[in-house]
C-alpha cells in the first residue's frame, strides 16, 4: 500500500505516491510540522513536500478506500458472505446423502449420477463394437503366428525357402552357367545347312547334303563320262517326287523327331493359391512347390533343356566337315582362252589369268593396250599425242574476275599493280537490312609483321595469311590488298533457316550486277571468318575444296568458300546469298565473281581482273 504524498515547490503544488519505485531522488535537508500538523519535508535545491498529519495511529486510511486501489484489487478476490453460506450448505446436504441412499453394485445410486449406464455397458457383450479389446482378440484370432512370429510380419522369400530364387518369370530367365557350358559345346541346328544352295560360309553343311552332294558330283562324274546326255536319272528323281509328293506334304508332328518330347516338357498353365495367414507358409502356398532354391546362374540343364540339346549337333562331331575332293579334271589352256566350252572343270589360277588375258586381247587393240598401261599422266599424254593442258589441273585455268578491284578493296585500279591504295567499300558486296562495311586491315607488302620494314599486320590480316599457309619470305612479300569487315544490320529481311535451325538474314546484294554467262553460270570465291555470331549460305557450296549442304553454317577461323550458282536471266540481285544472324561480322578478302562455273583451287592471292588501266 502506498501513501499519497503533496508536494510543493514555488507556488505549483501536486500530488505524489510515497513508496513509488524509480531512479534516487535529491537529498532531504529538513523537516518541520506545519500548524495543521502535517509533517514539511525540505529537499535540496528548495522543494518541500507535505508528508501529511502524522498523529493518526499507523494503517489509517485517508479518504474513501475506492481511492485505495491495491485494496480494491484485493477486495475482488474475496467470495460474497452469502454466497460462501450458501456452498456450505449444499455440500453438507451432499454429505448426508452419501450415508442414507441405498447401495447398488456396491455403488449409491445417488439421483443424478450415471451408476446404472456403468452397470449397462460392464454387462454388455460388445460394449465398443469400434475396436477389439484384448480378451477379443485372444479368443477369435484366427491366426495367433507367422513363421513363428507375431506381430505385423513381413513374410520373405527366405521365408519359404528360396532365399536364393531370382524373382524371375520362366520366359524371362537367362542362362545359367551349366545350361552356356552345355550350349557352348552345341551347334544350332539352324545353323547346320541341309541344303546346297546357299551363299553363307559361316555355316556347317549337314551330313545329310553331304550325302546328297557325293551323289550329285557321282551322277556328273557317271555323266561326264558317260556318252549319254538324256538326263534320264534326274527325271526320275523328278517322278520320284511327284509320285510321293501327298507323303511329304501330310507330315506331322509325330513324324517329327524329338517335337513331341518337347511339347510334353511344358509346365502346367494352372496354379493352387492358398492363404499364408492360415498357416506356416511353405513355397506351395506361393505356387512355387516345384522350384529348386537355387539362383538362376547356379541351375542345371533341365531335362526339358537336355532334350532340346539333344537336338543339337556337337562342334566336335565328325560329320561336321569343310572338306570337299573335287573329282573333276583341270581345264586345259587351250579351253581356257577360247571361253567357249560349257562342260564344267576344275580351275587354277594360272588357268584364269590365261583365260583373263585372251579375252582383253580379243576386245582391245595395241594402242589402246599401251595406252592403259602408262606409268604415269605424262606418259598417258605422249601416248595420246596431247599437251600439258590437257591434263593440267582445271583450277591453274586463267579466268578473269569481273570485280574492277581485283577483289582488293582498293577501289577500280590496275589489277597488274602490286601495291594498292586506300581502302574502298565494294559495290558487290552492297549494304543489305542494315549492314556496314569497313577495313579490318591491309595485307602491306614487306610487312614488319614478318621481317620487313613497310608495317605491321593486322591481327585478323596475319590469321587470314596464316589459314592460306603462307609463312616466312611467302608471308613477308605478296600483293597487297584489304580484308573487308562486313558487320550485318538489325534487319530481317529474306531470311533462311539453316541446318541447325538458326534463321538468318541476307547480309549484302550486288546491286543486279552481270554474272551469270556460260551456260547461265556464276561462281563466287573468297576466304571468310565469322565473329560475334553465324553465316551461312542460302545454297550448297564448296568448303575448303569440299561440297558443302546448303544452309550449313561456316566454321571458326578463316576458311575458302566457293558458291556455284545456274541464273538464267544473267543477273541475281542477292548472290552469293550470305546470309547472317544479326550483329554478326564477316570477314572478306581476296574475293572473286566470274561468269560460268569456275574452280580456283584454294587460291593464295587476290584473283587479277583485266580492265583499261591494265599496263
Amino acid at each position: 500500500m502506498s501513501r499519497v504524498i503533496a508536494v510543493r515547490q514555488g507556488p505549483e503544488r501536486r500530488v505524489i505516491r510515497a513508496g513509488m519505485r524509480g531512479r534516487v531522488g535529491p537529498t532531504i535537508t529538513g523537516a518541520t510540522v506545519a500548524e495543521n500538523g502535517h509533517l514539511i519535508l525540505t529537499l535540496e535545491g528548495g522543494t518541500e513536500i507535505d508528508a501529511g498529519v502524522i498523529d493518526r495511529p499507523w494503517g489509517t486510511i485517508l479518504g474513501d478506500i475506492t481511492q485505495q486501489l491495491d485494496l480494491m484489487e484485493q477486495l475482488g478476490l474475496k467470495v460474497d458472505q452469502s454466497t460462501y453460506n450458501t456452498f456450505v450448505s449444499q455440500t453438507n446436504t451432499a454429505l448426508g446423502d452419501r450415508y442414507t441412499k441405498a447401495e447398488s453394485d456396491g455403488r449409491y445410486d445417488v439421483t443424478g449420477t450415471a451408476s446404472g449406464a456403468v452397470s449397462a455397458h460392464e454387462a454388455a457383450p460388445d460394449p465398443h463394437p469400434q475396436y477389439t479389446t484384448a480378451a477379443e482378440a485372444a479368443a477369435s484370432a484366427p491366426v495367433q503366428s507367422v513363421q513363428g512370429r507375431t506381430g505385423d510380419v513381413a513374410i520373405t522369400k527366405a521365408d519359404v525357402g528360396l532365399g536364393s530364387a531370382d524373382n524371375t518369370g520362366d520366359m524371362a530367365k537367362p542362362v545359367s552357367t551349366a545350361q552356356a557350358a552345355a550350349l557352348a559345346l552345341k551347334v544350332d541346328v539352324t545353323d547346320v545347312l541341309d541344303q546346297l544352295e546357299s551363299a553363307d560360309a559361316t555355316k556347317p553343311l549337314s551330313a545329310n547334303q553331304g550325302r546328297v552332294l557325293k551323289e550329285l558330283i557321282d551322277n556328273i562324274q557317271t555323266l561326264l563320262e558317260s556318252d549319254n546326255i538324256n538326263l534320264d536319272s534326274l527325271q526320275e528323281v523328278v517322278d520320284f517326287i511327284e509320285q510321293n509328293r501327298e507323303d511329304l506334304q501330310n507330315l506331322g508332328i509325330s513324324n517329327i523327331a524329338g517335337l513331341q518330347a518337347a511339347l510334353d516338357s511344358k509346365a502346367a498353365t494352372n496354379g493352387d493359391y492358398v492363404n499364408l495367414r492360415a498357416r506356416s507358409t511353405t513355397a506351395a502356398d506361393v505356387g512355387l512347390d516345384q522350384v529348386d532354391n537355387t539362383p538362376d546362374a547356379s541351375k542345371p540343364v533341365s531335362s526339358a533343356q537336355q532334350a532340346a540339346l539333344d537336338g543339337k549337333v556337337g562342334t566336335d562331331d565328325s560329320r561336321l566337315t569343310n572338306a570337299r575332293e573335287w573329282t573333276a579334271s583341270t581345264i586345259s589352256q587351250t579351253e581356257a582362252e577360247a571361253g567357249t566350252a560349257t562342260t564344267r572343270r576344275a580351275w587354277t589360277a594360272q588357268r584364269v589369268r590365261q583365260a583373263v588375258v585372251a579375252w582383253w586381247n580379243s576386245i582391245t587393240s595395241a594402242f589402246g593396250r599401251n595406252f592403259v598401261a602408262s606409268a604415269d599422266a605424262a606418259a598417258g599424254r605422249t601416248a595420246l599425242e596431247l599437251g600439258t593442258f590437257a591434263t593440267a589441273n582445271y583450277s591453274a585455268a586463267p579466268f578473269i574476275n569481273v570485280m574492277p578491284d581485283s577483289g582488293r578493296f582498293a577501289g577500280k585500279m590496275n589489277p597488274l599493280s602490286l601495291t594498292a591504295g586506300s581502302f574502298v567499300a565494294s559495290g558487290f558486296f552492297s549494304a543489305y537490312n542494315g549492314s556496314v562495311q569497313s577495313s579490318a586491315g591491309k595485307f602491306i607488302f614487306d610487312n614488319t609483321t614478318n621481317g620487313g620494314s613497310a608495317g605491321a599486320l593486322t591481327a585478323v590480316v596475319s590469321e587470314l595469311i596464316a589459314a592460306m599457309g603462307r609463312s616466312g619470305f611467302n608471308a613477308r612479300y605478296g600483293v597487297e590488298f584489304y580484308v573487308s569487315l562486313i558487320t550485318a544490320g538489325a534487319g530481317t529481311a529474306t531470311g533462311h533457316t539453316g541446318t541447325d535451325g538458326v534463321d538468318r538474314y541476307l547480309i549484302s546484294n550486288n546491286g543486279n550486277r552481270v554474272i551469270f554467262g556460260s551456260a547461265t553460270y556464276g561462281t563466287f570465291a573468297a576466304w571468310c571468318k565469322v565473329e560475334d555470331g553465324t553465316v551461312a549460305p542460302r545454297y550448297d557450296y564448296y568448303l575448303n575444296g569440299v561440297l558443302t549442304s546448303r544452309g550449313t553454317p561456316l566454321p571458326v577461323g578463316f576458311n575458302h568458300v566457293r558458291l556455284v550458282r545456274s541464273v538464267v536471266t544473267g543477273y541475281e540481285y542477292a548472290f552469293p546469298h550470305l546470309h547472317a544472324t544479326p550483329g554478326a561480322k564477316l570477314y572478306v578478302a581476296c574475293s572473286a565473281f566470274f561468269t560460268g562455273i569456275v574452280d580456283v583451287g584454294l587460291h593464295t592471292s587476290p584473283l587479277p581482273t583485266i580492265n583499261e588501266l591494265s599496263a
